[in-house]
């Protein structure tokens, strides 16, 4: 296993639209930033999860979905997957780690994520 210094973590969010909408979907991938031991830096991206902006749709509420159930929700299935990949966490780091939610706007969600795929998701 290479031990890796974890930087960041977080979400990406994708947002197909230049503005938060009712019951827009949105898309949240989950990312660590890692420092190998030549100092170098990759982002390494995990699952995504789907949901959508509330009815009345606010920031803060988006912010806390990518917080909550994208960057904490699906951050073992990341942590698993670097293992995976040979890549070793030091323990406890993730609760030192910094996080930080990365917006992406008018980005076109991928064509299997329709509609029909997804869960709204209340205020």
């Amino acid at each position: 296993m290479t031990e890796v210094t974890l930087l960041r973590r977080g979400a990406v969010v994708r947002i197909p639209s230049t503005a938060l909408g009712p019951e827009l979907p949105v898309l949240g991938i989950t990312f660590v930033d890692l420092q190998f031991d030549d100092d170098h830096v990759e982002r390494w991206f995990g699952p995504g999860l789907l949901g959508s902006a509330p009815e009345d749709p606010d920031m803060e509420t988006v912010v806390e979905w990518a917080h909550d159930d994208v960057a904490d929700g699906q951050a073992e299935a990341l942590l698993s997957e670097l293992a995976d990949d040979g890549l070793e966490i030091p323990p406890g780091a993730l609760a030192r780690t910094p996080v930080e939610i990365v917006f992406e706007w008018n980005v076109p969600l991928p064509a299997e994520l329709s509609l029909s795929c997804r869960a709204p998701r209340g205020t």
